[in-house]
C-alpha cells in the first residue's frame, strides 16, 4: 500500500507540473487573423514586385530591339557619299605625230597615226604602190621544206 500511496502521489505532482508548464508556456500558433494578414501584406509585396519587374523587362525589350536595329543597319553595306562628278575635256595630246587624224568610236576618241613619212593631207588623195608579191608552193607530199631559206626540194628516199 506504502508504494500505491508513493506512485498516486507522484502522478499528482506530475499532473500539477504539467499544467503549470502548460500555463506558463508561450503560444507559437499565431491566430488565424494575424496569419491572414501576414500572407495579404507577403501577396500584395510580391505583386508589387511582379509589376515592377514587367516594366523593367518591356524597357530591357525595347533597347534590345533597338541595339539589334543598329546593328542590322550597321551591317547592312552602306553607299559612299555622292560626290561631284568631274567633266573631262577632251583635248589633242601634245606628243602626237603630224598627220594623226581624230576619229571617235563609242563615244571615246582615237587618232590614226600614219605609218609612212608623208602622212595623207586630209582631202586629198593619195596614191600607194603595190608591189605583187609571190606566194611560197605549198609543199607537197614527200617534200621537205628548208626553213632557212624557205626553199623545197624533193626528198630522195633510200639514201
Amino acid at each position: 500500500m506504502k508504494s500505491m500511496l508513493f506512485v498516486l502521489a507522484c502522478f499528482l505532482l506530475a499532473m500539477a507540473a504539467s499544467l503549470r508548464a502548460a500555463e506558463n508556456a508561450p503560444t507559437t500558433k499565431p491566430s488565424l487573423e494575424e496569419e491572414n494578414q501576414a500572407l495579404r501584406a507577403a501577396l500584395a509585396a510580391q505583386q508589387k514586385e511582379l509589376t515592377s519587374l514587367k516594366v523593367q523587362l518591356h524597357a530591357k525589350e525595347q533597347e534590345l530591339a533597338a541595339v539589334q536595329m543598329k546593328q542590322r543597319l550597321a551591317t547592312m553595306p552602306q553607299l559612299p557619299q555622292a560626290q561631284q562628278p568631274f567633266t573631262l575635256v577632251p583635248s589633242m595630246p601634245r606628243d602626237l605625230p603630224q598627220g594623226a587624224v581624230p576619229q571617235q568610236f563609242n563615244g571615246s576618241t582615237y587618232y590614226l597615226v600614219p605609218l609612212n613619212e608623208n602622212p595623207p593631207v586630209l582631202g586629198k588623195v593619195q596614191t600607194i604602190e603595190v608591189h605583187e608579191t609571190v606566194a611560197p608552193i605549198a609543199p607537197r607530199g614527200g617534200d621537205l621544206i628548208d626553213d632557212r631559206t624557205g626553199t623545197t626540194r624533193k626528198a630522195v628516199h633510200g639514201k
